[in-house]
């Protein structure tokens, strides 16, 4: 097997399906460590900027790039795409997804929240037992886990708490 990169190099390392050189996988390697923290998982989470630059993390946060590994999103083309082949932009996630109907009270776990201005998101992972209380009324508290670049972490929040009841969730 050949570099996908320089394919007149062997490879040194399959990531995604795909072979890549010593080289590659070096600069690969020099990039993940320049990741935030928050970013997960992080082998994939860069790309090949060109010859003079090599590798480099991809631009942006990690929050739908985490959502999309969670739960198997594959959208957009290469460029949108990490090294697996998962989305990690938030508009190209959300492409053929349904805001949850009902409102609060219909929400569940794996659903996806995403803020009003649709930089950020992350995954339902509990909804209940608690209550919690918004302008619409009760309703299961919901806690979302969320690849935060403010946090510098992945980190669990509370819908009505850490995110004030604001955003929309998806399905």
């Amino acid at each position: 097997m050949r570099c996908v990169i320089h394919p007149g190099l062997p490879q040194a390392a399959t990531i995604g399906g795909r072979s890549y050189c010593r080289q590659c996988a070096s600069q690969m390697a020099s990039a993940v460590g320049k990741l935030d923290p928050h970013v997960s998982p992080r082998d994939c989470f860069v790309w090949y900027t060109g010859g003079a630059n090599g590798w480099a993390p991809i631009d942006g946060t990690g929050c739908a790039h985490f959502v999309s590994h969670e739960i198997g999103i594959h959208r957009g083309h290469s460029g949108e795409q990490c090294l697996a082949g998962f989305t990690f932009r938030v508009s190209t996630m959300l492409r053929g997804l349904s805001k949850v109907p009902g409102g609060l009270t219909s929400v569940k776990h794996r659903d996806i929240w995403v803020n009003g201005e649709r930089t950020h998101c992350g995954l339902v992972t509990r909804v209940g037992p608690d209550v919690a209380t918004g302008a619409s009324g009760d309703y299961p508290a919901i806690w979302i886990t969320h690849s935060s670049s403010r946090l510098h972490r992945v980190s669990l929040d509370r819908f009505d708490a850490y995110f004030k009841s604001e955003g929309e969730f998806f399905r």
